[in-house]
């Protein structure tokens, strides 16, 4: 399973299981177990959106300042997003 570390300058992470995990030099995550990684998350890591790229004409952008973003309320400023066409 796919885990991303909570800061990049993460290189190893020893998990509860006692197996040590060393980061992937090209794509930055830890491949481990699902217990494992699932500690992690809790630790502050997160699961990384292998998904690719999306649509821009499934996107909202805000009409405040400009921001993109995949829901109707803006992450950034907090005003209401269009749809983008």
């Amino acid at each position: 399973m796919k885990v991303a570390a909570q800061g990049e300058m993460v290189a190893e992470v020893d998990a509860p299981s006692g197996a040590r995990y060393r980061r992937d030099e090209k794509t930055g995550l830890f491949d481990m177990s699902e217990s494992d990684a699932h500690a992690l998350v809790k630790g502050g890591g997160f699961f990384p959106s292998m998904s690719g790229a999306t649509s821009r004409r499934i996107g909202y952008r805000c009409t405040a300042c400009g921001f993109g973003t995949y829901i109707k309320t803006c992450g950034r400023c907090g005003s209401p997003c269009e749809k983008e066409s």
